[in-house]
């Protein structure tokens, strides 16, 4: 029956990679959702025969599930019209606060709070720096390199409306602060933690500044506490207002992954049918015989 464990093994491997493709394809239409890929790797129980000794039988391998990797690759830019959908247009990532600390999200769908501050769905707060945004009301607006602005409502009327400002429209505006993007070095060290979030492992988020901002000096108040030394020149990602990044998942691709994960399932399944029906078949003839 040792043959049996081999095939046993690659049955729950595949088993384990159809959940992965499950996952995928319920966040197709996840805004920043990226997509995972199973790695497996072919693992022997027998130790390794000596140098220069031939093995007295053939060594069984096992599959054996290695890691599931995220692709990070960028996903369709859709304009969505609403003011508070942000996409990033290149390398970064929203940092916002949890219960948990800083984590990082590409989902670019906020709303707004009682609070008046800009959150992701779940009601983390997205930073600017190390405080939240809080908007007065008015007429938002977000720059390619994260700086937001707000025109109040009263002076973003025509000035023929009534209760129009007899004040000029370009004193009015309001800046608010600047969403700095987070990079990273090694992606791969991200941690998918659930709700289109990442927290990183054995490494530090560098801060993507606005062009033409001085690293060495700080930027106000909001960005005092900040470690200047670990950001570097906002030259990757931009950011786009009125749209949002969809999910890098090609559902055609992933349907075709998981036909070929049940065909390969079914073959197991089969293999493991056929040794049984070859063991019970030995059993009862040696014991006739």
């Amino acid at each position: 029956m040792d043959n049996v464990w081999p095939v046993l093994s690659g049955a729950l491997a595949q088993e384990r990679r159809m959940e992965v493709i499950s996952n995928n394809l319920a966040n197709v239409n996840t805004p920043g959702f990226k997509k995972e890929f199973a790695i497996f790797e072919g693992v022997s129980p027998i130790a390794p025969e000596p140098m220069g000794t031939r093995p007295v039988q053939a060594t069984p391998t096992f599959g054996v599930l290695n890691e599931v990797r995220t692709n990070f690759s960028p996903g369709e830019i859709k304009e969505t019209g609403e003011a508070l959908d942000l996409a990033i247009d290149g390398d970064g990532f929203f940092p916002v606060r949890t219960p948990e600390g800083i984590r990082y999200t590409r989902n670019g769908s906020f709303v707004l709070n009682e609070q008046q501050q800009i959150v992701t769905k779940n009601g983390y707060p997205l930073l600017s720096g190390t405080d939240p945004l809080v908007l007065p009301a008015g007429v938002l607006r977000v720059d390619e390199n994260g700086r937001i602005e707000v025109l109040p409502i009263e002076a973003s009327r025509a000035p023929n409306e009534p209760g129009a400002p007899a004040i000029a429209r370009g004193t009015a505006i309001l800046e608010v602060g600047t969403i700095f993007l987070a990079r990273f070095d090694d992606l791969n060290q991200l941690k998918k933690i659930g709700d289109s979030l990442y927290e990183p492992v054995n490494q530090v988020a560098q801060e993507i500044l606005p062009e033409g901002v001085d690293a060495s000096e700080p930027l106000g108040q909001t960005q005092s506490a900040l470690d200047f030394k670990e950001q570097i020149p906002f030259a990757v990602g931009r950011i786009r207002q009125h749209a949002l990044e969809m999910s890098n998942v090609n559902p055609v691709e992933e349907m075709v992954s998981m036909i070929t994960v049940m065909r390969m399932y079914e073959a197991a399944q089969n293999a493991l049918q056929t040794s049984d029906e070859v063991a019970g078949r030995a059993a009862n003839d040696v014991g006739r015989v």
